[in-house]
């Protein structure tokens, strides 16, 4: 029976994008020193956001599917093979610059797959599916707020977990696509197969399977962590 190449047991992230390869070389190397990958933060602007917790934002009035209403925390991986040409893709919009960790390591973070929805998609109301959820996802935060004001504590403790729930394993694990655009749009993220993990990912050397960089920043690379063995390291053109 022939192995399946759709996915892969390891799951990679990508250091620097929007940088210069020195400057990715640099922070991929600081990464692996500090045996931690840290989520981004997005500052915050007065007003507009909602601070729920360290590592999830809300911006009441943006809309579900644009992707800003809901700023989780989160270090991003990628749940494509090494060798599948969707890599290259990845890395030609991201970084060439990166790790990769078994997927169980990265269950055992608390990480979990995206779910990803197609814009245009309608059901039987004929409602595109982005506009359906952000019609009812401003309806969830209206009833959201209304049930803050219960005098019933055990109700209101009930209420308040389920809020939690919906916000952090369910709303920030939702992303929406347009699935017309070409592969290499830098706007057609489906390819990628999204895993997220809250907040932070503490690692070993020992728990990274792979360290990934160009074959031109090789000597650089192994010369700025020079108690990883070869074996770890993965060369791409």
């Amino acid at each position: 029976m022939a192995n399946q190449d759709y996915v892969s047991d390891e799951l990679s992230h990508f250091v620097g994008r929007g940088k210069n390869p020195d400057d990715q070389c640099h922070l991929l190397i600081e990464i692996v020193k500090s045996g931690c990958l840290k989520a981004p933060r997005s500052e915050l602007i007065s007003g507009e956001k909602i601070v729920q917790s360290k590592i999830l934002e809300v911006r009441g009035n943006a809309d579900f599917s644009s992707g800003e209403m809901y700023r989780p925390m989160v270090v991003c991986f990628c749940d494509i093979p090494i060798d599948d040409a969707s890599l290259r893709i990845h890395t030609s919009k991201y970084s060439k610059f990166g790790l990769s960790f078994l997927k169980d390591f990265i269950v055992g973070k608390g990480g979990s797959p995206v779910l990803y929805l197609p814009r245009a998609a309608r059901d039987a109301s004929e409602i595109p599916l982005d506009q359906y959820f952000d019609e009812m996802v401003k309806g969830y935060h209206q009833f959201s707020a209304a049930v803050e004001n219960l005098q019933d504590a055990n109700l209101l403790d009930q209420l308040l977990a389920l809020r939690r729930f919906l916000d952090f394993r369910i709303f920030s694990f939702i992303k929406f696509h347009d699935h017309t655009l070409s592969d290499g749009d830098p706007n057609n993220f489906y390819m990628e197969r999204e895993w997220r993990v809250n907040d932070s990912v503490k690692f070993t050397t020992e728990d990274i399977c792979k360290i990934i960089c160009p074959r031109d920043y090789e000597e650089k690379v192994k010369a700025g962590l020079q108690t990883i063995s070869d074996d770890k390291f993965l060369l791409i053109e």
